[in-house]
């Protein structure tokens, strides 16, 4: 139905009718007669998805291959969620991220507000059935921007805005209260937390006594100027080399001034290419032992990463052509035929047991 709508209005459900912007029963019951063949036709192509998504999910996982997905942290406002469960978001606030030290502005997003006290009335209806239908579509999953969902900032109005903002809890204990019911909707042994960004201790710990694993990125993983050894890292973690908004290990290894080099080479295992000012084969390979052999219950590496790429993905607080836009540069078939690749990560998982 909000398909066949937004399709015949041709713009956000907020300047609908009145009527169906309000989901007056009578107005609804109207546009399901009147749309019948085009809500059809939508029912049909969604069957079709979920239908096609379901056999491909079951064919790699017959081949050993798990598929992992993503649980955005919100939704848009001009989307069937929202437009459906009007009492549970507010629309004349926006969500973002605060200033901190990347960023003395901070973040607008334009996304819809949370109201976590309507939501919690209803016993968390609609976050159940996200949880839901995301362990239905993939083996695990990422829950995005994890810290949101114990705290969410945002600044009120409509406008666009940066800088100062509130916390939704406003206060630790009602967000730690808030975190964990909520991660213990979306929870299980198939999630994992992107707790990624300014991130208070609390969360971390929260997560821990969950016994949800959240993730350890090299390059970030630092006591000031001193880089903490992946051997030491806690099995309750997710270790990787960087993410999809980061460059490749190559261009970061390149880019880094000689003091943070020698700082990382200090790492115990990474001796043997101290003297590398610039990044190879070798290199790529000892990093990679480095985060395999890690005690990390789960490493995920980036593709361009695993071969010593230099691709990316996407750059923060841009738009392109070329943001996740990213296709592998070569064929299934070429890559299996790549003997001294696939002999190489096969080696280093049978080596470090993973």
């Amino acid at each position: 139905l909000f398909s066949a709508l937004h399709e015949l209005h041709q713009r956000s459900w907020e300047d609908w009718p009145a009527d169906l912007r309000r989901r007056d029963p009578v107005a609804l019951a109207e546009a399901r007669t009147a749309l019948a063949r085009r809500i059809a036709y939508f029912t049909w192509l969604q069957w079709h998805l979920d239908r096609q998504w379901h056999e491909a999910r079951a064919a790699v996982n017959a081949l050993g291959v798990q598929i992992m997905g993503d649980l955005p942290f919100m939704v848009a406002g001009d989307s069937a969620d929202v437009w459906a469960h009007q009492d549970e978001f507010r629309m004349d606030a926006r969500v973002g991220a605060p200033p901190d030290a990347f960023s003395d502005v901070g973040q607008d997003w334009g996304l819809p507000v949370y109201r976590w006290d309507i939501m919690a009335e209803g016993d968390f209806r609609w976050m159940r059935a996200r949880a839901r239908h995301s362990a239905e579509l993939y083996d695990l999953y990422r829950v995005d921007h994890v810290v949101g969902l114990y705290r969410t900032f945002y600044r009120e109005g409509r406008a666009p805005k940066v800088g100062p903002g509130k916390f939704t809890p406003a206060k630790q204990p009602d967000q730690i209260r808030l975190g964990e019911t909520n991660m213990k909707v979306l929870g299980g042994d198939h999630v994992i937390a992107e707790d990624l960004g300014v991130v208070p201790d609390f969360v971390r710990a929260s997560l821990q006594r969950l016994h949800i694993p959240g993730y350890r990125v090299l390059r970030w993983e630092k006591d000031k100027e001193v880089f903490r050894d992946p051997a030491k890292w806690p099995a309750l973690s997710v270790a990787t080399t960087g993410t999809h908004d980061t460059e490749s290990v190559a261009d970061w290894y390149d880019a880094m001034p000689a003091a943070e080099r020698k700082a990382f080479c200090a790492i115990p295992g990474l001796a043997k290419v101290a003297d590398k000012a610039r990044f190879d084969d070798e290199v790529r390979d000892a990093v990679l032992e480095l985060l395999y052999a890690s005690p990390s219950e789960l490493a995920l590496i980036p593709f361009q990463d695993a071969l010593g790429a230099r691709e990316r993905v996407n750059v923060p607080g841009t738009v392109t052509a070329e943001n996740w836009s990213y296709r592998m540069p070569m064929t299934i078939a070429e890559l299996a035929a790549d003997a001294d690749t696939t002999g190489r990560l096969r080696g280093l998982a049978e080596r470090t047991g993973r």
